[in-house]
């Protein structure tokens, strides 16, 4: 609290802006970093062959030089923090690919159970740390808005910022159910087929609301707010659909198709509207006399809440199961995980804070 009747120049909120964004830049790069180190000592000492080897090593090169340069980044004082876009990019790349590579072995048999949870818990740090350098790109390295204008580097950030918090989440959710950590298979078909292009509808439809908030009122807006909220809900839906046994351990949509569920059916149906339309309603009416960042706050948690009723409805429609969250001996494991992915969808959003419903 300010006693002294001074208000705050906005230099000083500048500073401290940057003094918090160099905290998190400093500390995030050295955990990258470690992680990457230790990711590639698990690849030289398991026994998986010389190619696999290789890869995986310089897979985890991709998750520890953006650390060491992201914590140098940090350390810097001399000058502004700048964290550009292709640092979490990498390590988001990498993370992803690096799981696409080391769980087939854990499954045949291969590498020991310990091994395998490691690796995967090391994916699940890059991937946290990975949205987290996305966010401060987002922070240090703003894009103007451009009246009418697409910003591809800003759509490919925030959509992956949007992509890998939802993907935490549906790992959370499943992890909870299960006795102990589990480390997920992998399908490659499925997750270029159907995964990847799920992605990028979700990195498209950033690029319609960057046309939305350049465009006055008009049937293109409303057209393309329509557009928005499709290609949200079929990126999400497609992309779970893809990675149900490579990500959340469920049936895999590529191999066994859907089971069918009734009430899941209605638990994603009502999860869609509220993601489309309850929660532009509830913003516009219930909460607009809240301040705006607060309103923003509330449309995000309630993001969190409709994305996690999906990610049930549409595995429960994939195992043919009642869409029911059940807590097994892995929750405690894998509560971290869920709080991981609220943050990067609720506070790790920072390019999509100009507007609720996004």
């Amino acid at each position: 609290m300010n006693t002294t009747g001074v208000r705050a120049r906005p230099s000083d909120r500048v500073d401290t802006h940057q003094s918090i964004a160099r905290t998190i830049s400093l500390g995030a790069g050295i955990v990258l970093a470690v992680d990457g180190m230790m990711m590639a000592g698990l690849a030289a000492v398991t026994p998986v062959g010389l190619e696999r080897h290789l890869l995986e090593l310089l897979l985890s090169t991709g998750i520890l030089v953006p650390g060491v340069l992201l914590a140098r980044a940090g350390a810097v004082r001399h000058r502004g923090l700048s964290v550009r876009v292709l640092l979490g990019e990498i390590v988001l790349a990498a993370a992803l690919l690096s799981l696409g590579v080391a769980m087939p072995a854990v499954h045949a048999g291969g590498v020991t159970y310990a091994a395998g949870v490691t690796q995967f818990l090391g994916v699940l740090v890059a991937l946290f740390l990975g949205a987290t350098a996305l966010a401060l790109s987002a922070a240090t390295r703003p894009t103007p808005p451009r009246f009418g204008r697409i910003s591809p580097p800003a759509a490919l950030r925030d959509g992956v910022i949007l992509i890998t918090g939802t993907i935490l989440l549906a790992i959370a959710l499943t992890q909870v159910a299960l006795p102990a950590l589990r480390p997920p298979r992998w399908n490659w078909v499925s997750f270029l087929g159907i995964t990847v292009p799920g992605m990028l509808l979700l990195i498209a439809r950033e690029a319609v609301r960057q046309v939305i908030r350049g465009t006055a009122t008009g049937p293109r807006r409303t057209a393309c707010r329509v557009a928005s909220e499709l290609l949200l809900v079929c990126g999400l839906t497609v992309m779970l659909y893809g990675s149900g046994a490579n990500l959340i351990l469920g049936r895999n949509g590529y191999s066994t198709g859907i089971r069918g569920n009734a009430a899941g059916l209605v638990v994603w149906g009502l999860a869609a509207a509220f993601l489309t339309l309850g929660r532009r309603v509830l913003t516009a009416t219930t909460v607009a006399a809240l301040r705006p960042g607060v309103r923003i706050l509330l449309d995000r948690l309630m993001f969190v809440v409709a994305a996690a009723a999906l990610i049930l409805g549409e595995r429960s429609m994939m195992m043919g199961r009642d869409p029911v969250v059940v807590f097994g001996g892995a929750l405690p494991a894998a509560s971290p995980i869920l709080l991981g992915a609220a943050l990067v969808l609720v506070a790790g959003r920072t390019g999509a804070l100009t507007s609720p419903g996004s």
